[in-house]
């Protein structure tokens, strides 16, 4: 009996070393799996610290710079933008992208897409009537275009407004054109002033007043939002101008002679538009503005006018303006990894 009990306990002695040698294996493999789990959990923790350190910096800094890096307990990360382009990002949005470094040659990238506020409403047409009580008149060699002038991208209506066609528009002669897709002149049910009044508040609350003693103006190049209250003329030569123009409920803006304009005309007010005329981008009124443009000394359009729908106008528009509020922190509209 001792022999084969001598074979036993040495056959259990081998299989329980076999057994616990497994188990230190999967011990230790265990803990790597571990160890490189906490490592690509740490280096994760950096991107998004790097992310959030640069959402930071382009809520709160007028001239905030990228790249840059931020180096903590061993791991470089490293913080760029990309702007809004193509079809991956609208013009108003930004990309930040975060990249760790650390652990020998482990890397682990962040990326979050944030947007300012959408800096010009919808557009609708070449001009957009978004109450009820808008009416305008049109006389004269006229021209109000809804297809897209920089052809590059979807045609809309000439005009778009909250009411009939007789309702809303009073034109006589025969030199005036009004051209657009679908139509020239397309009724909305659910055009809505609120939508434009949402715009209009932020406007008055981030552009710049316009006075006699103004030595500067929106260009093309560097857009900017104009207040224009109380009664502003123009007549040309101050040069093609663009931004937004607001005009308050209460004020009057008149636009004449050679006057170019890159933009958009946001009207609460009195509008006049005379002469050779040329707006490229759009024209809205809004429910303050003025309702009876019948009367030829009210809102008119006459003369050469031009407005046309411009959706690259538009586009720069959104690349260039700004009507975040002060340390108005940026929207978070995506975060991936």
């Amino acid at each position: 009996m001792g022999r084969p009990l001598l074979i036993i306990i040495t056959g259990l002695t081998v299989i329980f070393g076999i057994i616990q040698l497994g188990v230190w294996q999967r011990f230790s493999m265990l803990s790597e799996e571990n160890a490189k789990s906490a490592e690509t959990y740490d280096l994760r923790h950096h991107a998004r610290s790097g992310l959030d350190e640069g959402i930071r910096r382009i809520s709160h800094e007028s001239s905030a710079e990228f790249p840059f890096e931020l180096i903590t307990d061993g791991v470089t990360t490293s913080v760029s933008l990309s702007e809004g382009s193509g079809n991956e990002l609208e013009p108003h949005q930004t990309r930040i992208n975060a990249v760790s470094n650390g652990y020998g040659d482990k890397v682990y990238e962040a990326h979050a897409i944030v947007q300012r506020p959408e800096p010009v409403p919808q557009s609708r047409g070449a001009i957009g009537m978004y109450s009820e009580n808008n009416h305008m008149n049109i006389r004269g060699n006229v021209k109000i275009s809804g297809n897209d002038k920089s052809g590059s991208g979807s045609n809309l209506p000439g005009i778009t407004g909250a009411s009939d066609k007789d309702d809303a528009l009073s034109m006589s002669g025969q030199s005036y054109t009004i051209e657009g897709e679908p139509e020239n002149y397309m009724k909305d049910d659910d055009i809505n002033p609120d939508e434009l009044n949402e715009f209009y508040e932020r406007y008055m609350e981030t552009g710049q007043r316009y006075t006699d003693e103004s030595s500067s103006f929106g260009t093309p190049d560097d857009p900017s939002v104009m207040i224009m209250e109380g009664e502003n003329k123009f007549s040309g030569g101050t040069g093609t101008m663009g931004g937004v123009m607001v005009v308050p409920p209460g004020s009057k803006l008149e636009l004449g002679g050679s006057f170019e304009f890159e933009g958009l005309i946001v009207n609460l007010g009195e509008l006049q538009i005379r002469g050779n005329v040329e707006i490229r981008g759009g024209v809205m009124f809004g429910e303050d503005s003025e309702g009876d443009f019948d009367d030829a000394e009210s809102d008119e359009m006459t003369g050469t006018s031009r407005i046309y729908y411009d959706s690259d106008v538009i586009g720069n528009l959104k690349k260039r303006v700004d009507v975040s509020r002060p340390n108005e922190p940026k929207q978070v509209v995506a975060l991936y990894e």
